[in-house]
């Protein structure tokens, strides 16, 4: 067990190697955030993965489609897979478009149904608009310089009352242009 003296003087480390290192971001007591599964001082907007065991710069979230987490060096990747995702729902869905309409009747009129096609169609469907606003919320979060954590922690934050400013939750806002090019 941990006693106070011991944990004060904890405190006291934690925030000198933080100032020595140039490190802004801090938890309510004025101490540098520290992850104790890595077992070091964490950078600014780095949050500790359970599923990949590390700490990740600007961590947004775990991605289980492409067992990875997305950060910082992958967001721009990650962005640019829902977008491709999105076009190739929308190509097939496009070129299955005459074969699954051809399965509603037209008048008395009634046309050979073929279930797997009208199936996969539907499915292309809801897997492109749901893609798609996946990728739509990325964009606006690229574009105020959020992640999706950071996000929720306001949610969250607001909906117990409580007001957003300062401290982590306010984003670095260095611009959407750097989200774009370099990641």
């Amino acid at each position: 067990q941990w006693g106070d003296d011991m944990l004060g003087l904890l405190a006291e480390e934690l925030k000198r190697r933080a100032k020595k290192l140039g490190m802004w971001d801090l938890d309510g007591d004025g101490v540098p955030r520290y992850c104790w599964e890595c077992e070091m001082i964490k950078p600014d907007r780095s949050h500790h993965c359970s599923m990949c065991r590390l700490c990740v710069l600007r961590f947004d979230h775990h991605c289980p489609w492409i067992n990875n987490c997305v950060g910082l060096h992958n967001h721009k990747f990650f962005m640019c897979f829902l977008f491709w995702s999105v076009c190739c729902a929308a190509v097939v869905a496009w070129y299955q478009h005459d074969r699954a309409w051809g399965c509603v009747s037209i008048g008395r009129l009634r046309i050979h149904c073929n279930m797997e096609v009208s199936v996969n169609y539907l499915f292309l469907i809801s897997f492109g608009i749901a893609e798609g606003l996946l990728l739509l919320m990325h964009m606006v979060l690229a574009w105020k310089d959020m992640t999706t954590l950071e996000l929720l922690e306001s949610i969250c934050l607001c909906m117990m009352g409580v007001r957003r400013g300062g401290g982590r939750l306010e984003p670095a806002r260095s611009g959407c242009w750097r989200d774009w090019t370099c990641g």
